[in-house]
C-alpha cells in the first residue's frame, strides 16, 4: 500500500534502537517480498546494522529550548543536534499555544486562562510532555525567556497576563524554530543534509513540540519555520554574526537583487534598517550577504 506513494522516501525498521538480529532478518525478508525498492534504514538513530549497514542519520536531540546560536556552533554539530548530517527527530521544544488556542483548551474559563503560577502552574504543565519525564513543564524555556524578554506580565493578571505572555512566547518560538531550520540551510554545503521537526502537530493541546497545535492553529514556531524555508531566504547566523542568502528556488537570483535587513526590539519598535544588493546567486547555493548589511550600527542597536 505504501510503495507506490510519491511521498515515500525510505522504510525505517526502528526508532531509537537497533532491532534484534532476528527482527532485522524478518523485516528484510518482508520488504523483499513486497518488492520494496527504496532504501531501508535500520533506525532513526545513529546505529549500524549487519544487514543494512550504517543508518546514516542521527537522533541526538535537542528536544528543548537552546540558544539560536546552537545550530551553527561546530561543537553542537559534532555528536549533538547541531546542523550536521540528517537529524530525524529534533526540536527547540517550547511552542506555547496562541491565546485563542489556550482559551479554547480551558473552555473559555477566565479563571483558568492564567492560573496561579502562570506558565509554571500545574495546569500549564498538564499541557506539556510526560508528567514524569524531562519535558513535563516549560522549565527549559522559561529562564531563557525571562532573560531575553523580561517580566512581560509584571502588574498584569487574568486574560491580560495570559495575552502578554503568550504573544511574547510566539516571538520566542518563531526565533528558536526559525534558527533551527536556518542553521541546517546555512550549513548544507558543510554536511548538513536534512532535519525533521518533532513534531508537526499534537494530538492533544500542548505548549511544546508543534508547528501548529491540536486546534490546527499555527503559532510562532510555524512562522519561524516558514520564514527560514522560503525558496529564497535571507538568513542570519547568530553564531558567527553573518547574514546569507539561501537559494533553493527555480533558477538563479539575478545580480543586483535588493536585500533589506531590519532589527526590531521586543516592544515592536524598529531599531535598525539597512539595504544592499547581491551578486548572482546560483540555484542550490548559499551566498554570504555583503558585510555592510549587518553593520556595527545594528550590533550597537541590539546591545
Amino acid at each position: 500500500r505504501l510503495r507506490g506513494r510519491a511521498s515515500m522516501l525510505a522504510f525505517l525498521a526502528s526508532s531509537d534502537q537497533l532491532p534484534p538480529a532476528a527482527v532485522q532478518a524478518s523485516y528484510d525478508q518482508a520488504v523483499s517480498d513486497a518488492g520494496w525498492t527504496l532504501p531501508v534504514i535500520a533506525a532513526a538513530s545513529n546505529v549500524t546494522s549487519g544487514i543494512w549497514g550504517p543508518s546514516g542519520v542521527k537522533m541526538a536531540g535537542p528536544y528543548a529550548w537552546v540558544p539560536p546560536s546552537y545550530w551553527t556552533d561546530p561543537a553542537a554539530a559534532d555528536g549533538y543536534g547541531g546542523a550536521m548530517g540528517f537529524s530525524t527527530e529534533i526540536s527547540p521544544g517550547a511552542a506555547p499555544m496562541t491565546l485563542d488556542s489556550w482559551n479554547r483548551t480551558v473552555g473559555g474559563d477566565a479563571s483558568l486562562i492564567w492560573p496561579e503560577g502562570g506558565p509554571d502552574s500545574e495546569l500549564f504543565r498538564a499541557h506539556c510532555g510526560n508528567p514524569h519525564g524531562l519535558f513535563r513543564s516549560l522549565g527549559f524555556f522559561l529562564p531563557a525567556f525571562a532573560q531575553r524578554y523580561g517580566d512581560v506580565v509584571a502588574g498584569r493578571a487574568g486574560v491580560d497576563a495570559a495575552r502578554r505572555f503568550l504573544v511574547a512566547a510566539q516571538a520566542a518560538a518563531m526565533e528558536s524554530h526559525g534558527a533551527m531550520f536556518s542553521g541546517y540551510r546555512l550549513r548544507q554545503s558543510l554536511g548538513a543534509t536534512g532535519v525533521v521537526q518533532w513534531m508537526a502537530n499534537n494530538a492533544y493541546p500542548q505548549h511544546i513540540w508543534h508547528l501548529w497545535d491540536q486546534h490546527l492553529q499555527p503559532g510562532g514556531s510555524f512562522y519561524g519555520a516558514q520564514a527560514a524555508l522560503r525558496p529564497v531566504a535571507l538568513l542570519w547566523d547568530p553564531f558567527n554574526g553573518q547574514a546569507a542568502v539561501a537559494n533553493d528556488g527555480p533558477g538563479a537570483v539575478p545580480e543586483g537583487s535588493r536585500l533589506e535587513a531590519s532589527l526590531v526590539g521586543v516592544d515592536g519598535k524598529e531599531l535598525y534598517r539597512q539595504s544592499s544588493t547581491m551578486p548572482d546567486i546560483p540555484e542550490g547555493s548559499v551566498e554570504l550577504a555583503p558585510a555592510s548589511l549587518i553593520s556595527s550600527q545594528a550590533v550597537s542597536a541590539a546591545a
